[in-house]
């Protein structure tokens, strides 16, 4: 691509980055010699402005953007291209969100983006950041055995991106002269010892390949048991399980392979990733090994595992005992009783437990990941099924006291993700979200989700708000938005949109989901229910019992008002409610009767003495 020939170029340059080098390890080392040393600001130069610049690597896409930057340092667009991590929904069944990482799909949440990770001894040998690095399964460096520290030792404070000094020094210690003052060479870390290290097959240059299962922490004992299962065959594969029994605990009864053998079961499922003829190949291994330990585990005795009570085990896996208490109950895990005691202290196994408790930073109740992603809470579910966010295990929820909980990783990338396919607007030209003419029955979110991604341009992001809210997102182009929706849920036939489910009819009506409820039940004269289903109501019928009536939510909304204020003002304007749902609540009028008021008003007809006597009523209250 042919730049403008005034375009900005840095006179200091590093040269091409390594082969494993991470991205933001080679920007914010371009730039440490630059006379710039704020990443943001670099961008800006370039003209390549992200919301949040460390997160460039999966956001960075436009192709002119990329040769900027690329002049900008001094070196080849196919460089910066080459270690951006574009983020892809899987075409497997189970819809995945996946980076393709060097060339290997990985969960965006196995990538740590906001801290910078280092091995000391491995910048001595080369003062660059090594992108196996940024692997949050890596607790040390392949090629020198070194743990990895995201601590300043000396500041205590995390290692960042944001201010390029250098990558061996520390970004928060800075002297007067803003130079830095810490060299992390100086802090080496311990050295992991384990036999059979060169079973990992990690190569210390070129580019990265990683084959690796998706478990929590990679430790440098499991990475050799998966060397030793890729050459050994049989016994390695077995060596491999075995190690993953001791973390999932003893399964109840025949079934169970995902209990037993954690997420290595997965890898013989259809929806895997891997190829058909490797599927096959772990499937017959796994029932292999399946097979010849289900006597062993049956047998198994309780003396066999460290069972403790309640209040001991909440000590030792580092859980409030009331959580343990609600998955004692919710028979995920087996329990056992003390015989003849009157309250009958409940007892589990540590090696139960622990797997489970584990996943508990990363938990969310459905309310919980409702208000983070700014949607209904029955619209969570829907974002699951589509594979936008990931539901985590029955026990876990259980835990939390839910009958389903949703991982916090997941939510977090798919707001992520919105945040960055959302335009700003300003709020006058567009439509808000909810009141697009879906006509879909029920609001179908994960739909919404999917075509806000793959059809950024309908949608827009309000400025005005501090934080993000998918249902306060704007909807620029409402038709292109609805048929993008529409396509989604394979919706085509024009009979179907006459029908609407209650949740678009309360947007029809101006009202909440609750209240259209309570109209329905009170006034089913109004709100017919013409046929079964989940759009049963017909949207002539909506249409026009809005043209009718007209309710305090809209009245508020367009008079600028406390809607606790509505039935007062109009009171003072010779306007009585129709009637109410409720004793003195849920109050509907005459739309004949308020539209005059609100048109009188909005063209200030009402004489300004009049004005101020009414504001002044209406603060007195």
């Amino acid at each position: 691509m042919k730049l403008p020939s005034d375009a900005p170029r840095f006179v200091a340059t590093v040269g091409p980055p390594y082969p494993d080098e991470s991205l933001m390890g080679y920007l914010t080392r371009a730039l440490s010699v630059a006379t710039v040393d704020h990443l943001a600001a670099a961008l800006r130069i370039a003209g390549a402005a992200k919301p949040n610049p460390t997160f460039i690597a999966t956001t960075l896409k436009d192709q002119a953007e990329i040769a900027r930057i690329a002049h900008l340092i001094g070196c080849r667009p196919k460089e910066i291209l080459d270690r951006t991590h574009p983020i892809r929904f899987t075409q497997t069944k189970r819809k995945m969100v996946v980076m393709d990482f060097f060339g290997t799909e990985i969960r965006p949440r196995h990538k740590v983006t906001k801290v910078r990770r280092v091995s000391p001894r491995a910048l001595q040998i080369a003062q660059y950041h090594r992108a196996i690095w940024d692997l949050r399964a890596f607790s040390f460096d392949p090629q020198t055995r070194e743990l990895l520290i995201d601590t300043c030792p000396v500041c205590k404070r995390p290692l960042g991106w944001r201010r390029a000094l250098g990558p061996t020094v520390c970004d928060k210690c800075v002297g007067e002269d803003g130079l830095p003052t810490v060299d992390l060479r100086d802090f080496e870390q311990p050295i992991i010892e384990v036999a059979d290290f060169g079973l990992a097959g990690l190569k210390e240059n070129g580019p990265l390949k990683i084959n690796v299962a998706h478990i929590p922490q990679l430790t440098p004992e499991l990475l050799c048991l998966a060397g030793r299962a890729i050459i050994g065959g049989r016994r390695g594969f077995d060596a491999l399980c075995e190690r993953f029994r001791l973390a999932t605990g003893k399964r109840a009864g025949r079934h169970g392979r995902l209990r037993e053998l954690g997420r290595l079961a997965e890898l013989s499922n259809s929806e895997s990733s891997l190829d058909p003829e490797m599927r096959e190949i772990f499937g017959r291994m796994i029932a292999s090994n399946l097979t010849s330990t289900v006597e062993a585990e049956l047998g198994d005795s309780e003396g066999k595992l460290s069972v403790l009570p309640i209040t001991r085990l909440a000590t030792e896996v580092g859980v409030r005992p009331e959580r343990l208490r609600r998955l004692s109950r919710s028979g995920s895990v087996p329990v056992v009783r003390a015989d003849g005691a009157g309250k009958l202290p409940v007892r589990m196994a540590v090696n139960h437990v622990a797997p489970i408790a584990r996943y508990l930073s990363d938990a969310l109740h459905p309310g919980q990941a409702a208000l983070m992603i700014g949607a209904p809470i029955y619209a969570v579910g829907d974002l699951a099924d589509h594979g936008l966010i990931e539901r985590l295990e029955p026990p876990v929820a259980a835990m939390l006291g839910a009958t389903v909980a949703y991982s916090r990783a997941s939510v977090e990338a798919l707001i992520e993700k919105l945040q960055g396919a959302a335009l700003k607007c300003s709020s006058g030209e567009s439509v808000t979200m909810t009141v697009t003419r879906l006509r879909t029955g029920t609001m179908p979110w994960g739909a919404i989700v999917k075509a806000v991604l793959d059809n950024p341009s309908t949608i827009g992001w309000d400025p005005k708000l501090k934080t993000f809210r998918l249902r306060k997102l704007r909807v620029i182009d409402p038709s292109g938005f609805a048929r993008a929706v529409r396509r989604h849920i394979n919706l085509e036939e024009p009979g179907d949109e006459e029908w609407i489910g209650p949740a678009e009819a309360a947007e029809v009506l101006k009202i909440t989901y609750a209240f259209f409820w309570r109209l329905a039940r009170a006034k089913p004269d109004l709100v017919q229910r013409r046929r079964e289903g989940s759009a049963p109501y017909l949207l002539a019928d909506i249409q026009a019992l809005s043209e009718t009536y007209i309710f305090v939510s809209e009245i508020a909304f367009r008079r600028d008002l406390h809607p606790r204020l509505v039935v007062h003002w109009l009171r003072t304007m010779g306007v009585e409610a129709e009637f109410s749902v409720r004793k003195k609540q849920d109050l509907a009028f005459v739309r004949g009767q308020v539209e005059p008021v609100l048109e009188r008003w909005n063209r200030k007809d009402i004489s300004p003495r009049d004005q101020r006597r009414i504001i002044s009523e209406e603060k007195g209250l």
